[in-house]
């Protein structure tokens, strides 16, 4: 399964290449440039979108849920106990998210004993210092792929717009539809990096056994996932300044 997930996402980029060659460069272009600012805007937009969000519709909830399920005996508390205490009152889906990528009573426990905490209000206190950071991590994870397609859909219209406005051959050229392919690898490349972030994001609600397998076990599904798009552009613009 997980070869065939690999010829199908290798057959999308194809397709992608196909079509741009038609289109020629400069509508090519024009995607590609909204792609590439949808996937930067996303990467720089979504920790902040996901703080608010956090903070408008979980915060008061979870800091109240917090509350009221404080054991009577707090001051008494092991490290390990307001672990399990805190990972309880989570919210039902940054539970969930959490445990998939190994946040469970041990990590908190360590994150707890690094962290100051207030012990008069130990709630607002692990609320705040715990909660609130792992949460706003899962939020990004999710906002990130969201933010990247609706940024894109929007950047698209305006950048395509644009290019065909200044398009006056009524043919395209050999030449035109030869760099528009190239391009149009790019922007395959990008559009198999968010559908395969989105199958790793996805992977642990699915209740087909051989799905998950064959995501997990996808090569060019864990390329993607350990890709992270703001390093290269650190990397790009170092080699540049050298």
């Amino acid at each position: 399964m997980s070869i065939v997930l690999d010829i199908v996402l290798v057959l999308l980029v194809i397709v992608i290449v196909i079509l741009a060659a038609k289109r020629g460069i400069l509508v090519t272009i024009a995607e590609v440039v909204a792609f590439a600012v949808a996937i930067f805007l996303a990467a720089q937009t979504a920790e902040p979108i996901a703080k608010v969000m956090y903070t408008g519709f979980f915060h008061k909830t979870v800091e109240r849920k917090l509350y009221e399920n404080l054991p009577a005996n707090s001051a008494a508390l092991t490290t390990a106990d307001k672990a399990k205490y805190v990972i309880d009152n989570m919210p039902e889906f940054v539970k969930k998210q959490a445990e998939k990528v190994g946040i469970d009573v041990a990590a908190v426990s360590n994150q707890i004993a690094k962290t100051k905490l207030d012990t008069s209000e130990l709630y607002k206190s692990l609320e705040s210092e715990i909660v609130q950071p792992i949460a706003v991590a899962v939020l990004k994870h999710i906002l990130y792929f969201f933010l990247a397609v609706i940024y894109g859909i929007i950047l698209r219209i305006i950048c395509v717009a644009i290019a065909k406005s200044f398009k006056q051959s009524e043919s395209i050229s050999s030449a035109d539809r030869t760099i528009g392919a190239i391009i149009g690898i790019v922007e395959g490349l990008v559009v198999v990096f968010l559908i395969s972030n989105l199958l790793v994001y996805i992977q642990p609600r699915i209740e087909n056994g051989d799905m998950q397998k064959a995501i997990s076990d996808s090569a060019i599904v864990q390329i993607c996932d350990k890709f992270d798009p703001m390093e290269a552009i650190s990397m790009a613009e170092a080699f540049a300044e050298k």
